[in-house]
């Protein structure tokens, strides 16, 4: 009788959970083997069931535990497993598979450089879940890791999982993809539970400080030890695959056409909004109905659902109308107003990367998904070529090629931290860390920057609205509702979650929005000090000093976002130790003018908030109690207000800029228009780092939108290659029926909607992307939508009639380059 082997239980970190104790023997034919265990009787636990997996035959086995649901389970029982078999269990309440052991393979080793790894089979969706759940088990590791791969993406995040879609489409690249983190949770495919991730600790979350802020978050003490802590802002990050996909609150925002057209005149051809809403038209797969529809694209990968306009969200429109603003849909052809909420929801569901691209993808051959890997450096020659990577990977590290290209995707944090640690970045700060240098580029870990919010504006309201919603959302109804078919609040996302944009200064564009305005049915203390103070790491003495009036009180919060901010911070490296977190320093409100924009949404939210629809429906009033520690200034002057958005602005989690996209003249450009690293080859960063500037909305969209378009520069880049076989995939176009939109940009060529699906060759808007500048915008994309924005549908038509006869005449499937 031998004793299993003890295996981590998650990334290589051994659980503190007391494993069952497991004994097998050899039978006397060798082929299986058979164990007995007993699991330990521990306080709170109800064992369910007990998951055997099979790597050979892929085979899987559940061992059903319910006669002992009602009460802890001891004993033995016996399962046959064969070589190389591994044993999961599972246990209420925590939902979570966990390998506790493994049965030793034969000695004889695999021939060749592969390296073998353990790899649990496929797990079927648990018949009483909801809804289909993909554990842990769904995305494991390849049985061997090839020496070499075509490509390397290093982060499963938004992008990461997109590019491992769309590269696989090609069968003949082979694509590794590789992410620290583990595998989504089952709580975080529910849309009305995704303030989970916001709590300290959760571990999907990386739990990012920024440093020590000498202008804003005077308010905030997060801490960095148990005995130091200082006013620095949280800095969520999704460490899971999905990344900010699976943990963030799925509203679906493209951006205004001004910001892409910006992006373009910064020297970025091929960025500007005529080129990439083909790409946002092809991920999306809208569920609404109404003349917004045709705003959108039907069929792609991301689930997008607008909210149910309730009685509070529809008083907010009404407020926003009061003061000027029209209704719109943000995702149309203008953003300034008052929108309904859409979010990334499909059937109830949210519709996150991992879901939606990386899981359909995730049986090609020609894909290996690896997570629990922590990428080291990235891996160069003397040629300053990038030819692989070195993780670590359950304790061990390892090292693998890439012969095409490594792919840099780890998020605006991670990824000017590997670049760095990696040798591409300023030299004096390289040296610093005695790390050697492959190339001296100052601009890695430069122009950092976030949208922030001001906390603490809230109003108390004599009508129910707070409970209201939570009822509404969690009550049995709801929830048998959700159960059953995956409908109602549970299922809409965060209820009476809405958001408006809208221009608080004379400056500039009078379209384009410089305040986005966030609604919130319950006031900042509305749950007592809980859980609020740290979901922010706000400071909870002055907290409960502030706002202990209100503890419990009915209400609701409307809080200002900077959208275009003006500060601009580092990621610097705290040493050269992977392990070690990045020093984050935005230099949140280091501009004057920053505070002067916030201030004055400050002022547009108390109009807001006291609009005649809130005041006589809801009764509403304003908490006008001075914030203590601005008790020195007017109350209501715009030194007060400009104290109080000093004390009570954080970061809004959008955080962009450290590897900015730009034109070799701009000094602090990292990656080219192509998303190409500057001084190196075999190296691209294709993630939400590149953005040289934030756009004025939520981040997620955009992100997907830079791996679709990305991931058609790589297929264009290597389509000439003679050695290789190549089937180049078109590029996204707009459906026909939007060609007679004033937005409409992009007649003529066909429509790619989910992936894998269309092979064809490149179109059009590959054809300029050589250029070294790009043309300013013209002044049709900044005049006002009026039906001739950009081109008419007339031109549209004559111009597609002329594509297609082309097209015709040389014989292409689809539109090519001229």
């Amino acid at each position: 009788m031998h004793r299993l082997t003890n295996v981590a239980s998650s990334g290589g970190v051994q659980s503190e959970d007391p494993a069952p104790q497991l004994f097998y023997h050899v039978k006397e034919d060798s082929k299986t083997h058979q164990a007995s265990f007993t699991l330990p009787d521990k306080v709170g636990w109800t064992w369910t069931r007990l998951l055997l997996s099979v790597n050979q035959t892929d085979a899987r086995l559940w061992v059903n535990c319910a006669q002992y649901s009602k009460v802890k389970l001891a004993g033995h029982i016996d399962l046959q497993i064969p070589e190389g078999g591994l044993l999961y269990f599972r246990q209420e309440p925590g939902l979570k598979n966990k390998l506790i052991s493994h049965v030793p393979e034969p000695a004889a080793g695999r021939p060749g450089r592969r390296r073998h790894l353990r790899r649990p089979a496929r797990a079927e969706a648990h018949p009483g879940f909801v809804f289909p759940y993909a554990s842990q088990l769904q995305y494991g590791p390849p049985a061997d890791l090839l020496p070499e791969y075509d490509f390397v993406i290093v982060g499963g995040g938004a992008a990461g999982c997109v590019l491992a879609s769309r590269l696989t489409e090609r069968e003949e690249w082979r694509v590794l993809l590789l992410e620290v983190g583990g595998v989504p949770e089952l709580e975080s495919f529910v849309p009305s539970i995704l303030a989970i991730a916001l709590v300290p600790g959760y571990k999907e979350n990386w739990g990012y400080k920024t440093t020590p802020q000498n202008y804003s978050s005077q308010n905030f003490a997060n801490k960095v030890s148990p005995k130091v802590q200082f006013q620095a802002a949280r800095q969520h990050q999704g460490r899971v695959l999905g990344g900010g996909s699976t943990v963030n609150a799925m509203f679906y925002v493209r951006g205004n056409r001004r910001d892409f057209d910006r992006w373009a005149a910064l020297g970025n051809p091929g960025w500007d909004y005529e080129s990439v809403l083909p790409y946002f038209i092809k991920l999306e797969d809208y569920r609404g109905f109404g003349e917004t529809a045709a705003y959108y694209g039907h069929g792609g990968p991301i689930g997008v659902t607008p909210a149910p306009i309730t009685p509070l969200t529809e008083a907010y429109i009404q407020g926003g109308q009061e003061l000027g603003y029209s209704f719109i849909d943000v995702n149309g052809p203008e953003q300034l107003g008052f929108s309904q909420a859409i979010f990334n929801i499909r059937d109830g569901v949210r519709s996150s990367v991992v879901k939606e691209y990386l899981r359909p993808a995730s049986s090609r051959h020609n894909l290996h998904i690896l997570h629990g890997a922590n990428v080291l450096q990235i891996l160069f020659n003397k040629d300053k070529r990038a030819t692989g990577v070195k993780f670590l990977y359950n304790g061990e590290v390892m090292t693998v090629g890439a012969s095409r290209e490594v792919i840099l995707s780890a998020g605006a944090i991670a990824s000017p931290k590997l670049l760095m640690l990696s040798g591409v970045g300023p030299r004096d700060h390289l040296q610093d860390h005695q790390i050697p240098v492959v190339v001296d580029l100052p601009g890695v870990g430069l122009n950092v920057h976030d949208h922030l919010e001001v906390l603490g504006l809230s109003w108390t309201t004599k009508k129910l609205v707070t409970l209201n919603s939570l009822v509404d959302t969690f009550g049995l109804s709801s929830v048998l509702q959700y159960k059953l078919s995956k409908k109602g609040p549970i299922g809409t996302g965060p209820l009476n979650s809405v958001n408006a944009w809208v221009k608080v200064r004379p400056e500039g564009d009078p379209m384009w929005p410089d305040i986005q305005v966030f609604f919130n049915s319950a006031t900042i203390a509305y749950d007592k000090g809980t859980l609020n103070p740290a979901l922010w790491g706000l400071d909870m003495k002055k907290f409960e000093e502030y706002t202990h009036e209100i503890y419990g009180r009915e209400g609701f919060t409307i809080r200002p976002i900077l959208l275009r901010p003006k500060s601009r911070g580092t990621i610097r490296l705290q040493s050269r130790d992977p392990n070690d977190d990045p020093l984050i320093d935005p230099q949140l409100l280091a501009d004057p003018d920053d505070v002067k924009t916030l201030v004055e949404g400050v002022k547009f939210a108390l109009k807001l908030g006291s609009t005649s629809v809130f005041a006589n429906k809801y009764k509403a009033k304003f908490f006008d109690k001075p914030l203590p520690d601005c008790a020195g200034h007017w109350y209501g002057s715009d030194a007060y207000w400009e104290c109080f958005v000093r004390h009570m602005t954080n970061t809004f989690f959008h955080i962009t800029g450290s590897c900015k996209m730009a034109p070799s003249s701009d000094p602090l450009g990292v990656v080219d228009h192509r998303l190409r690293v500057r001084g190196v080859s075999g190296l691209r960063v294709i993630d939400y780092s590149v953005v040289p500037e934030v756009m004025a909305g939520n981040t997620h969209a955009p992100t997907i939108m830079i791996a679709e378009r990305g991931s058609d520069l790589i297929k264009a880049d290597w389509s000439t290659e003679p050695s290789r076989h190549h089937h180049p995939s078109p590029a996204p176009s707009l459906p026909s029926r939007l060609l007679s939109l004033p937005f409409s940009l992009f007649p003529g060529v066909r429509r790619d909607a989910r992936p894998g699906l269309h092979r064809g060759r490149p179109g059009p808007a590959e054809c300029a992307e050589d250029q070294t500048q790009a043309a300013p915008p013209s002044s049709a994309a900044h005049r006002r939508v009026s039906g001739d924005a950009f081109i008419s549908s007339g031109q549209a038509a004559a111009r597609t009639q002329s594509l297609t006869a082309r097209h015709a005449a040389e014989g292409a499937p689809s539109p090519a380059c001229p």
